[in-house]
């Protein structure tokens, strides 16, 4: 019985954060523009929520990464933004035990919602899929070929705008010391 509850409970996780996207991606609207385009367009994207799957599409085991609105642990902080500019994407984390702001560079190839990132300064790949998209929301999916519990990943990303502050005080990852780096 008690396995019965507990592959119940695990469904029913599964089932409530893959709704959470699928209920993201339905309220979107559409765009004019390819999902490369929109992507290029804005200033930065702020990720609001990141899934782990097991599966591709959403499918299999899962787990809530990160969650903007839910709790973050002190010297802890997951999320992370975007920028597409000149055939590159810039991947922003913060390090918040040594207030650093840095970047990883990938260079992008690939077309439509498919395309491969690779990391410039250790060569490692991974997969993008754009899920669904509109002019100020977009859904990823990632596939990381080096996770071997979790290799998909689903992230909700909005449009953003930030301070001049946040373009000023970015690091490339490259730069960083080598006693801090992650």
């Amino acid at each position: 019985m008690l396995l019965a509850v507990a592959a119940f409970a695990g469904c029913s996780k599964e089932d409530e954060n893959q709704s959470v996207l699928d209920n993201i991606i339905t309220s979107m609207s559409k765009s004019q523009l390819s999902a490369m385009d929109v992507l290029a367009s804005a200033d930065c994207w702020t990720v609001k929520i990141i899934y782990y799957y097991t599966e591709a599409g959403g499918k299999g085991d899962s787990k809530l990464y990160y969650d903007a609105d839910g709790p973050i642990r002190e010297g802890e902080n997951k999320n992370r933004a975007y920028k597409v500019a000149d055939g590159n994407m810039y991947e922003y984390h913060w390090l918040p035990i040594y207030s650093i702001l840095y970047y990883y560079t990938y260079s992008l190839s690939g077309g439509g919602n498919n395309y491969t990132i690779v990391r410039k300064h250790d060569n490692s790949s991974k997969t993008m899929s754009i899920v669904a998209y509109d002019d100020n929301n977009m859904v990823i999916e990632y596939y990381d070929p080096r996770s071997k519990s979790y290799p998909y990943s689903r992230e909700y990303m909005v449009r953003w705008s930030p301070s001049d502050e946040f373009w000023d005080r970015q690091i490339a990852y490259e730069d960083l010391p080598e006693d801090i780096k992650p």
